[in-house]
C-alpha cells in the first residue's frame, strides 16, 4: 500500500510575529524540509502541506524540495488535502510544528495503520496533546486514506489534526513509543514540538554532533571530525549547497596534479590530503539535512581518479632511473583498490555489519602516505600502499566468503 504524508504548517510561533513554525530554521533548511526528508525517507511517496497561506521562505523551502524531486503537493483547506489523497493511501500525519527522530518516522511507518506515537507522560511535555492518563501524543500519526477523508468530509468546526487523533484512538490505534529503549550514542533523541527558534536550539546541535564520523575509513571516522569541529556548526546553520563544497574537493585534487607531474610530490600530496576534510564536511552538510548531494557518486570518483592519476605520476618518477616496477606497483594499487570496493560492496549486501573502520579507503591510503612523504621515502610509502591495499582485500574476501557460507547453513537448516 503506498504511503503518503500530510503535513501541517498553518500555525505561528509564540512571539507575536507571522512566521509559521514550519519556516523556523534548523541546521542550514527550514523545519518543513526536515519533516518532509524524513517522511520521504521513511517511504513516502508524496507529501501534501496543508498551509493557509504561503510566506517566502516557505515558497524558497518548498522549491528546493521540488528540485532535489520530491512531489510536494499545497492544500490550502482540509477538503483540498483530502481530495489529494487515494482512499487506498497510508498517510503519515505530522503535526504542525513536530520534529521526530528519522528512526521514529521509519518505525511508524513500518507499521499498520491506524497508528500513533506516544510518549509517557512527565513534567516538560505540556506541548504535547494528552491522550490517555499516562501518555501524550508525540506528533506524528499513521492513517487510512478513506478514514482521512470520512473525518475530513465530517469535520464541521473541529480541529482537523485532534479530530483525526480521536477517530485514530476510537478505531483501536496502536500506540508506539516514540523514543527507542536505548538511545545510540548517549540520550535519546526525543520528538520536538517547536513553538519558538529556541526550541530546536538543543535538536539542531544534537544533529550537527550526530553527523560526525558517519564516513567509512579511518581518516573519515576519527580526523576528520576533528578537522571539521571549528567550521561545521557554521556552516550547517547557513542555506549553502554542499554541492559546491563537494565541487572544491575536486578542485583541491585537480591542483594536487600538476606539482605532482612536475615532481612536487609533497605539494600534491597536501592538497590531496586537504581535499579529504573537504568532501568529508560536504557529505556531513548533506547529512545534517536529510538529504543527497547532487552527483555525489560522479564526484566522489573524479577525486579518487585524480589521486590515482597522481599515484601512477608518483610511480612512473620513481622508476625515471629506468626501475619500471614502480609504476606497475602503482597500477596494482589501484587495481586492488577497485576490486576491493566491488568485494566490500557484496559484503555489505550479504551481511550488513558495522563498516571495519581501518579497511583501505582512497583517504586512507592518501593519509597513509604522510609520514613516508615526511622522510622523502616515496617508494617505502608506494610498497606500503600496496600491501595495505592487498590485506583490506583479503579480509573483505574472507568476509564474503563467510556471509555465503553463513546463508548457506541457514538455507539447509
Amino acid at each position: 500500500m503506498a504511503l503518503a504524508a500530510l503535513i501541517f504548517a498553518s500555525q505561528t510561533i509564540d512571539d507575536g510575529s507571522d512566521l509559521l513554525r514550519a519556516a523556523l530554521p534548523l541546521a542550514g533548511a527550514t523545519l518543513l524540509e526536515h519533516q518532509v526528508r524524513r517522511a520521504v525517507r521513511a517511504g513516502a511517496l508524496h507529501i501534501i502541506i496543508l498551509v493557509e497561506r504561503l510566506p517566502a521562505p516557505l515558497i524558497a523551502a518548498i522549491d528546493r524540495l521540488r528540485r532535489d524531486g520530491f512531489r510536494v503537493d499545497i492544500a490550502r483547506t482540509v477538503a483540498d488535502a483530502a481530495d489529494r489523497i487515494h482512499p487506498d493511501e497510508t498517510v503519515l500525519i505530522v503535526a504542525d510544528g513536530c520534529i521526530a527522530p528519522a528512526a521514529a518516522f521509519e518505525r511508524l511507518a513500518a507499521a499498520h495503520a491506524p497508528a500513533l506515537l506516544a510518549l509517557s507522560d512527565q513534567p516538560g511535555l505540556e506541548d504535547f496533546e494528552r491522550i490517555d492518563a499516562h501518555s501524550r501524543w508525540a506528533g506524528l500519526a499513521l492513517i487510512e486514506g478513506g478514514r482521512l477523508q470520512e473525518t475530513a468530509a465530517q469535520l464541521g468546526d473541529w480541529d482537523f489534526a485532534l479530530t483525526l487523533l480521536r477517530r485514530m484512538l476510537q478505531a483501536g490505534a496502536v500506540i508506539l513509543p516514540a523514543v527507542a529503549a536505548h538511545g545510540e550514542g548517549g540520550d535519546p533523541e526525543h520528538p520536538v514540538f517547536a513553538r519558538e527558534a529556541a526550541d530546536l536550539s538543543a535538536l539542531e546541535q544534537r544533529i550537527i554532533d550526530g553527523s560526525a564520523g558517519m564516513r567509512v575509513g579511518w581518516p573519515a571516522r576519527y580526523i576528520f571530525p576533528l578537522i571539521e569541529r571549528s567550521a561545521i556548526a557554521a556552516l550547517a546553520r547557513r542555506q549553502l549547497d554542499p554541492w559546491w563544497i563537494q565541487l572544491a574537493s575536486v578542485v583541491l585534487a585537480l591542483l594536487a596534479f600538476a606539482p605532482a607531474a612536475a615532481g612536487w610530490f609533497t605539494t600534491g600530496l597536501l592538497l590531496l590530503v586537504a581535499s579529504g576534510p573537504v568532501a568529508s564536511i560536504a557529505q556531513r552538510l548533506a547529512d545534517v539535512r536529510v538529504t543527497r548531494l547532487r552527483h555525489e557518486q560522479r564526484l566522489r570518483e573524479a577525486r579518487l581518479m585524480i589521486a590515482a592519476a597522481a599515484l601512477v605520476v608518483l610511480g612512473v618518477r620513481l622508476g625515471d632511473d629506468g626501475q619500471w616496477g614502480w609504476a606497475l606497483l602503482a597500477v596494482l594499487v589501484i587495481g586492488v583498490m577497485a576490486a576491493l570496493a566491488s568485494e566490500w560492496r557484496t559484503a555489505r549486501r550479504l551481511d550488513n555489519r558495522a563498516p571495519m573502520p581501518f579497511m583501505a579507503t582512497g583517504d586512507g591510503l592518501i593519509w597513509m602516505f604522510l609520514p613516508f612523504a615526511a622522510g622523502g621515502l616515496w617508494g617505502s610509502g608506494m610498497v606500503a600502499a600496496a600491501l595495505y591495499a592487498i590485506t583490506s582485500f583479503v579480509v573483505a574476501q574472507r568476509m564474503v566468503h563467510d556471509a555465503i557460507a553463513l546463508k548457506m547453513r541457514g538455507q539447509q537448516v
